[in-house]
């Protein structure tokens, strides 16, 4: 990682899962740190993957 990307994650603290909480650092999504993860954030929350679209969950 960059030493401007080090820094800011220092400032901010990891990003974490939407559904767990656990840091998402070698995740590929920006939400969720695995895919059963995303699955069970999507069945709490009966969210229709069709209308997402890939778009950000609200949390």
């Amino acid at each position: 990682m960059s030493i401007l990307l080090d820094r800011a994650e220092d400032r901010t603290g990891p990003a974490l899962c939407a559904l767990c909480e656990r840091p998402l650092a070698t995740s590929p999504s920006d939400d969720f740190c695995s895919e059963s993860c995303q699955q069970k954030w999507h069945a709490a929350y009966k969210v229709d993957q069709s209308i997402t679209r890939g778009k950000r969950p609200a949390a």
